[in-house]
């Protein structure tokens, strides 16, 4: 990464934790987008550069909706697929930094705005479709299988669980959170992300 990508990336950061700070501690309807360039010290013109709306800034912890697909394709191709998932699911959250997708805080804020969660659902609903062409693909099944779309679905629900968790309990991590809901769903013998046994 050059000089200018790293400094775009730390100004992007640094944006992000100021606005995420100002929306957890003042509410999101009640931060404007000055208050985030203050916070952050960076000017106006380079704040909306970054992020061109609030609703943009206020769902920008989010990964790309493909991330999830590339991390399972990344896997070794010997790996069972639902260990591969599991695996992919885990450092899908471990990389997503301190205030990551499913922290209950930040889920509470979407929750409480119809804007983000309209967001939330579209990122869900984008990476539901990428990953079920992954799983098709790791298969050599049709972009359509059934089962890659089941899994998929299966890997979206692992996430809305595990923030569920999140907003009740603070005594876990959020890859412990998807490590946990993994393992309950491995005990019901459902068709479902794994992870190896220790």
């Amino acid at each position: 990464m050059g000089l200018r990508e790293t400094n775009a990336t730390r100004t992007r950061t640094t944006i992000t934790e100021a606005a995420m700070a100002l929306f957890l501690q003042r509410g999101y309807e009640a931060t404007t987008m000055e208050d985030v360039a203050e916070a952050a010290e960076v000017g106006l013109s380079t704040l909306y550069r970054y992020f061109p709306s609030k609703d943009l800034l206020g769902t920008a912890y989010l990964t790309e909706p493909e991330r999830l697909a590339e991390l399972l394709l990344a896997r070794p191709a010997d790996e069972p697929t639902e260990e591969a998932l599991g695996r992919a699911l885990v450092e899908l959250v471990t990389s997503s930094g301190e205030e990551p997708v499913y922290t209950g805080r930040v889920r509470d804020l979407i929750q409480q705005n119809p804007r983000l969660h309209g967001r939330l659902l579209d990122w869900l609903l984008q990476t539901h479709v990428q990953l079920t062409a992954a799983l098709a693909h790791r298969r050599g099944a049709p972009a359509d299988d059934i089962v890659a779309s089941v899994l998929s679905w299966t890997a979206v629900l692992v996430l809305e669980r595990a923030s569920d968790r999140l907003r009740t309990r603070h005594d876990t991590s959020v890859p412990d959170a998807v490590r946990e809901v993994i393992a309950e769903l491995e005990q019901t013998g459902a068709l479902a992300p794994r992870l190896p046994r220790p």
